[in-house]
């Protein structure tokens, strides 16, 4: 394992023994907090090459429609031509997170990237694990 960024809003690691890059949000995820964490992502993505993906959202409420956008639009477009294959997504426990979670889901199965949701994040890695 070896820490990438960790702070009061975000823990951001690669999991070295599963090639696994993991995000875990202990906040709101607002514009300001997405423009520095997603463009690590992709970062770390270029360097190891890795193609797995988990995301620990279970803090997550909800999101203003100006990161909902910033995300759609512009992040994930960029996503396109990286080695990312796979996304484990741990879903916020509140309802208005989850649903919020369904239209990143979409379009990240748009760009030909498996996903799999848990409510744990054991089952989450277990998946990332077995896969490929």
């Amino acid at each position: 394992m070896a820490v990438i960024v960790t702070d009061e809003n975000m823990h951001l690691e690669y999991l070295e023994d599963s090639a696994t890059y993991l995000e875990r949000f202990k906040t709101e995820l607002e514009l300001d907090l997405m423009r520095k964490a997603l463009p690590i992502a992709r970062k770390e993505i270029d360097r190891h090459q890795f193609t797995r993906w988990i995301t620990d959202a279970r803090a997550i409420s909800g999101m203003s429609p100006e990161t909902a956008q910033w995300i759609l639009t512009e992040w994930l477009p960029s996503m396109q031509d990286t080695t990312w294959k796979y996304w484990a997504l741990v879903v916020p426990e509140a309802l208005a997170g989850r649903m919020q979670m369904m239209q990143f889901m979409q379009a990240v199965s748009n760009l030909g990237i498996q996903i799999r949701t848990f409510t744990t994040m054991e089952d989450a890695q277990d998946w990332v694990t077995d896969i490929e």
